[in-house]
């Protein structure tokens, strides 16, 4: 029996959009968009942002430089917030869940993106517990943290659900005995909870 979901943040309640970003970003650069992304989202610099080894002002030193990207500290983080648009089916799932079960949010994020969007997102507040990578000093799928998700869920492995669109993600879970949802749509993520016999 499900005791407690929990939940990624990027393309699970909020659509990512990493493409459009990087395009937008074209502009204000010399790279061809497959460098570009490489060097602001693939980066070393940016692995270590997402697990706080890093603060962003060093990561957007490091990479202007790699890039020469010719805009503001300022502008490049509206832009990079800019990706991140709420997906409304899920926020009104968490909202009918969160009287039913213990919620969970495990993302895999930075301090731009937890403090401008995430935190302030409707669905923060609806979640019991958060596990964000750059605080906590680790990312999916590294087993630390579907440890951490069992430490803070308190129950069975067995009893808990974990959602998230990466595959890798899943399979990281999946490992340690906790039950995995790879999100492709709200239809499916449907189909998937009668599966595991949750009632909304």
């Amino acid at each position: 029996m499900i005791k407690v979901i929990a939940f990624d943040f990027g393309n699970v309640i909020y659509k990512l959009h990493n493409k459009k970003f990087i395009k937008r970003l074209e502009q204000y650069s010399a790279l061809k968009y497959s460098k570009l992304f490489r060097e602001v989202l693939n980066s070393d610099e940016y692995e270590l942002l997402e697990i706080g080894k890093i603060g962003f002002d060093k990561y957007f030193k490091i990479m202007k430089k790699k890039t020469k990207l010719k805009l503001s500290k300022e502008r490049f983080i509206r832009e990079i917030n800019g990706r991140l648009n709420e997906i409304p089916t899920t926020l009104e799932l968490i909202k009918k869940l969160k009287w039913k079960f213990k919620l969970i949010l495990v993302s895999n994020a930075n301090q731009i993106d937890f403090s401008n969007v995430i935190s302030k997102s409707e669905a923060f507040k609806y979640f019991n517990e958060k596990i964000i990578s750059y605080k906590f000093g680790y990312k999916k799928p590294s087993f630390m943290i579907y440890l951490e998700l069992i430490r803070v869920a308190r129950t069975n492995p067995k009893e808990i659900l974990f959602i998230d669109d990466k595959k890798t993600n899943v399979k990281g879970a999946s490992k340690l005995g906790i039950n995995s949802i790879q999100y492709k749509n709200y239809d499916q993520l449907l189909k998937d909870f009668r599966r595991y016999k949750i009632k909304l």
